[in-house]
């Protein structure tokens, strides 16, 4: 149970599904808040629709009596005498109009009746005016002329003020209150009472637009001051059809207006009682020019049986509007469109369950991109949002042209692509976060440098390789099979030994842009110049393998520090600094090998302490009962001639032995050792050997010791291996050697060994000449050098007197004058500290090639007999 719920809190919690369900809710929350932008959005996709298809009027059962320019030109300014437009009205009426209704209103007296007229001219021409009063009053002769018709007159709801009139006809409520629903307006801006009293009908022509002042809707009935009055179309369409009321019927289920019935029809409405209007363009077939009418300039088939609408499109009456379809269309062609909308049938249906499916789309299509974009990933769940982009417009322009709904498909097909934006961007810093982790995680296998190539290169990697001019480095821990012995009952302590000193030498490699190949154990291996370009690779992994010598150096410290002292290490009794014998007495008591070995020297040869065989020997076997390599041949060595012990071939096999598993340079002497014996006692020697474990001590004090070969030439580099698994790796001759010289280091006693082509490739360096060797495997002999320092080094005065004395030196020891090359050996210890092992061997040599001379064709190579 414990793991489906923590499975469950990862599903929810991966990828961005927690943000993408925040930002889903907020989508859906967003989508009724009827926000400026998000309304401007949907309005205009309907605006589109209309466009793409447009009502298309054959019949044209509303037709415009226009105030158009012509008119005014010919006519007069407006406004015109209300005489004239009661001769207007007959004329239409005459030519069988079934209603006229006026886009207009006349609140105001006639200026131009006689009577007005004649009140100006009182004071003036009393005579003229009490004549002008004998005449008929143009308004009075208009109401004569709206009593005997079918007229509806023009009113205009206002939000403040405003007369208070009750509406004309009466219209019905059903099914419900509209009025909560319904725009609220003060009052109305009416006619004059002997018109209001003369016509037929009255009816609001106001157009409200919508925020972004384009008019796509026409309120069916208004409120005002708690009465529900009716349109200018919808009234007209009253009178036109003899209906004596109208009802407003309101919606049960989503709430709000459903429609207005009016002549036994439903006219459908939006849930504020406005009609939809489907426009269709304008065409002079909807107008004819009042002044036409006026003059007898028509054909009464034009207006026989039709709604007219008298209204003007004149500029300066400033009745132009903006629709859907038309960029400046007059306010009474848009009441023309919303009857012919009407009496087609053609009505545009914004229903309640319209946002409902909007919205269950962006909730349905949502959940599923939650779930899916986080697993799927990107690539596959696009087809989501484009799904919703294709289908919704499809369906939306489906159901505008054949049934008439609007259906928004703006928002859905936003909101997913909004939504699926998110998750997929969410859903990329997770993969960026889990490529950091990956590359972090593989950096600690690979080289950084590789890692990063693989993390650009979008293509897998291919086995093959190239040919590169390359450094190799080996570095291994000397002695590292006695070490192990101290630990075999500490593998935890022996494996974070190694990972100490891994991480410090690795370090210097990544510092100086070298490639990290592989660990070996406590063996590492490394190369420069691959897989990026370093000109200077050579000097490079000299610098690095410099900088490993201090690292060791420092990692040697704190092990020292590390370790349980026996007492006085590091100072006097009386807290003083410690001189270098001091040091060395205290680490060799500590139970540090490489410590007594040198102590043991130190004795042998008086330096900086009474001489003493005695005690020489003592600490000399206390490193080799360690595993000290150098140590065992000394006292295998001491064995075979009787220096200060009894000559015996046993025990000179026995050290000999163990120290051949770490040093070459032993072989000779144990093969001439195991000669002199017989084969019982070699069996017993090697039985020895077998069972021998290093010795325990009471002090866990380490000094680790190295070996570095560093080697340059031309190697293969690249994806090597296997079709199931392969590294990024170099092969060659050269990486080859540079293992035969890290493995030399114990021979030579000196921490970095470099070929002559790394010399070559590094002038700058302190490098001293070693010898000429051929390791295991080669026949060539190869001239190896003994890495001492910087440029600094190599131009201090120190290093230039001892290469030009151990320069002397391998001139003599290779013209096989033995006494001058012993002299010269002298000459050459104090120059340089850490160079005593170096000049022990060739002292080594020099007594075999005494007894044995090389013979005059020797030409003083050296041959390795082991790796």
């Amino acid at each position: 149970m414990q793991n489906l719920i923590a499975r469950i809190r990862r599903f929810v919690a991966g990828r961005g599904r927690i943000p993408g369900a925040i930002l889903l809710l907020a989508l859906l929350v967003l989508q009724h808040s009827n926000l400026p932008l998000i309304e401007a959005l949907k309005l205009r996709s309907f605006d589109v629709l209309q466009r793409l298809s447009p009502r298309v009027e054959t019949n044209f059962p509303v037709l415009i009596v226009d105030i158009d320019e012509r008119s005014l030109r010919e006519q007069g300014q407006w406004p015109w005498p209300r005489n004239r437009l009661g001769e207007l009205v007959q004329k239409l009426m005459n030519a069988g109009a079934a209603v006229i209704g006026f886009d207009m209103v006349f609140a105001e007296p006639d200026r131009t009746s006689p009577s007005a007229v004649a009140d100006e001219l009182m004071s003036a021409a009393p005579d003229l005016a009490s004549g002008l009063f004998s005449l008929p009053d143009h308004d009075t002769e208009f109401a004569a002329v709206l009593k005997r018709s079918r007229v509806v007159l023009g009113e205009v709801a206002v939000e403040t003020g405003g007369e208070r009139t009750k509406p004309a006809s009466a219209v019905a409520r059903i099914g419900g209150d509209p009025l909560p629903y319904m725009p609220a307006f003060s009052g109305l801006v009416g006619n004059l009472p002997i018109l209001t009293a003369a016509a037929s009908g009255r009816g609001n022509f106001g157009l409200a637009p919508d925020a972004d002042g384009i008019i796509r809707r026409v309120p069916a009935v208004f409120r005002i001051a708690g009465d529900i009055h009716p349109s200018l179309g919808l009234e007209t369409l009253r009178i036109a059809t003899g209906g004596r009321a109208m009802a407003v019927k309101m919606n049960p289920l989503v709430g709000g207006i459903k429609s207005v019935v009016i002549a036994g029809r439903d006219v459908a409405t939006d849930s504020s009682g406005q009609i939809w209007i489907r426009f269709g363009p304008t065409s002079p077939n909807r107008y004819i020019s009042a002044t036409d009418i006026l003059n007898d300039q028509f054909d009464p088939k034009r207006i026989a049986g039709r709604i007219v609408l008298v209204g003007t499109s004149a500029a300066g009456l400033r009745d132009i509007r903006i629709t859907p379809v038309d960029r400046s269309m007059p306010g009474t062609e848009i009441h023309a469109q919303m009857l012919e909308t009407v009496l087609e049938g053609a009505f545009l249906t914004r229903t309640g369950w319209s946002p409902r499916v909007e919205s269950s789309v962006v909730f349905v299509v949502g959940a599923l991109l939650i779930i899916l974009v986080p697993g799927l990933g990107a690539r596959w769940t696009i087809l989501l949002p484009i799904a919703v982009a294709v289908f919704m417009p499809l369906s939306s322009w489906y159901l505008f042209k054949t049934e008439g709904y609007l259906l928004d498909a703006t928002y859905p097909t936003a909101a997913t692509a909004i939504l699926y934006l998110v998750l997929v961007y969410f859903g990329q810093i997770a993969e960026e976060r889990q490529r950091k982790a990956t590359r972090r995680n593989f950096a600690q296998y690979l080289s950084p440098a590789v890692v990063e190539r693989l993390a650009r290169d979008p293509n897998p990697p291919k086995l093959g390789g190239e040919q590169r001019d390359m450094t190799v480095m080996f570095v291994d821990i000397a002695g590292f099979t006695t070490l192990s012995e101290r630990f075999k009952g500490d593998p935890e302590g022996l494996t974070h030994l190694i990972n100490r000193f891994l991480t410090a030498m690795s370090r210097e490699v990544r510092e100086r842009e070298g490639t990290l190949d592989k660990y070996i154990g406590d063996a590492m291996m490394a190369f420069w110049n691959a897989p990026m370009n370093i000109p200077d690779h050579a000097a490079r992994a000299c610098a690095g393998a410099l900088a490993m010598v201090d690292g060791l150096a420092q990692l040697n410290n704190e092990l020292a520090a590390e370790a349980q002292p026996v007492k006085g290490a590091g100072t006097t009794a009386s807290g003083a600094p410690q001189s270098q014998i001091e040091q060395l007495e205290s680490d060799a008591q500590n139970g540090i090998a490489q410590a007594q070995y040198q102590l043991a020297k130190a004795y042998r040869d008086g330096a900086g302490v009474t001489q003493s065989v005695e005690t020489a020997l003592r600490w000399l076997r206390a490193a080799a009962d360690q595993g000290d390599a150098r140590a065992q041949r000394n006292l295998g060595l001491r064995y075979v001639r009787g220096n200060g012990v009894p000559k015996d071939d046993r025990e000179a096999l026995f050290w000999l032995s163990l120290a051949q598993r770490q040093l070459d340079a032993v072989t000779a002497d144990r093969d001439a050792a195991q000669h002199r014996l017989g084969s019982t006692d070699v069996d017993a020697v090697n039985a020895r050997v077998a069972a021998w474990k290093p010795s325990a001590i009471g002090s866990r004090a380490i000094r680790l010791e190295m070996g570095i070969g560093l080697n340059t030439g031309l190697c293969l580099v690249g994806n090597l291996g296997s079709k199931y698994l392969f590294n990024y790796s170099v092969m060659g001759d050269p990486v080859n050697l540079a293992s035969r010289l890290e493995a030399q280091t114990r021979t030579y006693g000196v921490d970095v060994i470099v070929s002559e082509t790394t010399r070559a490739a590094a002038p700058g360096f302190a490098c001293l000449e070693l010898d000429l060797i051929a390791v295991k495997g080669k026949t060539e002999a190869v001239r190896i050098f003994a890495l001492l320092g910087t440029e600094a080094v190599a131009q201090a005065e120190a290093f230039r007197q001892l290469t030009e004395t151990h320069g002397r030196f391998l001139a003599a020891y290779r013209a096989q004058r033995w006494a001058e090359a012993r002299e010269l050996i002298k000459a050459c210890r104090p120059l340089w500290d850490g160079l005593g092992e170096l000049y022990d061997l060739y002292a080594r040599r020099i007594t075999i090639f005494e007894d044995d001379p090389p013979g005059p064709d020797w030409n003083g190579v050296y041959v390795a007999h082991s790796k």
